[in-house]
């Protein structure tokens, strides 16, 4: 199965399709209103894992055909939605102005309809993320949003664990010793893996919610399992960064940081066990890039402007520069030019300094300080990614969805504090007393005062 098959699926299996989005379509309109938006980022999370399973044969037919029409359904969930929504920023009329636009780019390539539908793929992606990051209003909404997202990629590590279980042999490719689950590229389903290990040890140390706790508990434990026998560096080393602004809940709660680690430890050392055939040598391997950046930069150059606008001799899809030059800005830069990548790289550039922003002003923030440190972290180890993966900006992937939801997260969150719309702190159990001369005199609950810190 090449590339292409993987990504569209067979035509063969289109009946089964329709009758599984015929069945979302009912489900959609059976379930509650308030509970719209999180059933569809928790069907999204699965089909955008399941999607990549490239040897389940039907089933990634399946997946491909309902992540456009999930990511509609996440759309029309905001749009009908009780919720008021925060007004666009700049970014995310830009980031969806270019995403339309691409598809006029790939109208003469000579793979156009594949192109097509990839592009259309990531309009509906990105206006999905970008609607999303418009409805968290609160850290309630906000938790919400990341509980859905993360109880989903937990149902897609479950699918993923069952080739470890049936045959282990088989899962693990013999010739590079990596864990491909399905004949999935491990470099990719890493990031999933990485994804469920961070949102759900966040949500394990700080939900109080019994059931969903341990349901993301043991969905992180699972995800960073599975991550390391894929033994992807760049996903382990972005799981590691999101890690660090955990380190002082850590601290604070040992009792259920041993627990987690335990676990995590646990499924590492049993995961290990079965997969005898995993091999780390990678890990003394470089990271250099630059050969394949150099593939990548010569077939910009001969088109810096539009791309492959009018272009009818190339393909824009299956043409090795997109799936070998392992960058995103790259990718994007063969795709359409300067015209498509200023905007888009000022959009993630914003992003980045948005989160930035917001990290050092956590504490004035309307927002958990720890969960806005681990998506700032997320932020950076985006753009770190970009120049090692094209995925950030590919259709298929749920990294791509939460590149997008970051940026528009948080660069709505900084045009509304510099328009004032922001002033309310999350309540802590205590505020400081002091007198005139700054002198501390003693803590007086909220309740007394009234007053945030």
């Amino acid at each position: 199965m090449n590339a292409m098959e993987r990504q569209l699926g067979d035509i063969g299996d289109l009946p089964v399709a329709t009758i599984v989005l015929l069945c979302l379509l009912i489900s959609f309109i059976l379930i509650p209103t308030k509970l719209r938006l999180g059933v569809s980022l928790f069907g999204l999370s699965i089909a955008q894992t399941a999607a990549r399973l490239a040897d389940l044969g039907p089933v990634v037919s399946i997946a491909i055909a309902s992540m456009s029409f999930l990511s509609v359904m996440t759309i029309l969930a905001v749009l009908m939605g009780d919720q008021k929504l925060l007004p666009w920023s700049i970014c995310q009329y830009a980031l969806t102005a270019s995403a339309a636009i691409s598809i006029f780019y790939v109208l003469d390539a000579t793979d156009a309809t594949k192109a097509v539908i990839l592009r259309i793929q990531w309009l509906l992606l990105v206006m999905a993320a970008s609607l999303t990051a418009s409805a968290v209003r609160s850290q309630e909404q906000l938790v919400y949003v990341l509980k859905s997202i993360c109880m989903g990629l937990g149902v897609g590590c479950a699918i993923c664990l069952t080739p470890l279980i049936v045959n282990p042999a088989s899962a693990i490719n013999s010739g590079i010793g990596r864990f491909m689950p399905y004949g999935c590229n491990p470099n990719q389903i890493g990031i999933t893996f990485a994804m469920t290990a961070i949102l759900g040890a966040y949500i394990w140390l700080r939900t109080t919610t019994v059931v969903s706790r341990y349901l993301c508990g043991f969905s992180a434990a699972l995800g960073f399992a599975l991550l390391v026998v894929t033994v992807s560096r760049t996903a382990i080393l972005i799981c590691a960064v999101a890690y660090l602004p955990l380190l002082p809940v850590l601290i604070r709660r040992p009792l259920p940081a041993a627990i987690i680690v335990c676990v995590m430890c646990g499924g590492v050392w049993k995961l290990l066990g079965i997969a005898e055939d995993a091999s780390f040598a990678r890990f003394d391997e470089g990271l250099d890039r630059s050969e394949f950046w150099e593939i990548g930069y010569n077939e910009f150059c001969q088109r810096p402007i539009f791309g492959m606008l009018g272009v009818t001799d190339l393909p824009a899809v299956e043409l090795d520069v997109q799936d070998n030059t392992h960058n995103a800005f790259l990718s994007v830069l063969y795709l359409g030019g300067l015209s498509i990548g200023i905007p888009v790289f000022l959009c993630q550039l914003q992003g980045l300094f948005a989160a930035i922003w917001l990290w050092f002003n956590r504490r004035k923030a309307a927002y958990d300080p720890i969960l806005i440190g681990v998506l700032a972290a997320c932020s950076v180890m985006h753009v770190a990614h970009g120049f090692a993966n094209a995925i950030i900006y590919y259709p298929t992937h749920l990294w791509a969805f939460w590149n997008i939801f970051s940026i528009a997260f948080f660069t709505n969150q900084l045009h509304m504090r510099f328009a004032g719309r922001v002033t309310t702190a999350i309540p802590r159990p205590h505020v400081r007393w002091v007198n005139q001369s700054g002198r501390q005199v003693r803590n007086i609950p909220l309740a007394v005062t009234g007053k945030s810190s």
